[in-house]
């Protein structure tokens, strides 16, 4: 499967945190196929951070799907 990910990610999120992202991606994804429930292809993560710990918010519309993850943060991450 080919993935993608736009300029401002590859640009401004740390190699490590995209590589988190990509393994949340694969395990969504192991989820549906294990449920048998069509793959949407459209991941959603949303940033907030608080007293050091990053919060993610990982979303899809089809199914619905809404999971907050926590990771600490090691460096600044401009997330906007």
């Amino acid at each position: 499967m080919n993935r993608y990910i736009t300029r401002g990610i590859a640009q401004n999120l740390p190699i490590s945190l995209q590589q988190q992202l990509w393994q949340l991606v694969s395990e969504r994804e192991q989820e549906q196929t294990k449920d048998n429930t069509s793959v949407d292809y459209f991941h959603i993560f949303q940033f907030n951070t608080r007293h050091n710990q990053l919060y993610i918010k990982h979303k899809q519309e089809r199914p619905t799907y809404v999971k907050t993850h926590k990771t600490n943060v090691k460096q600044p991450i401009n997330i906007n």
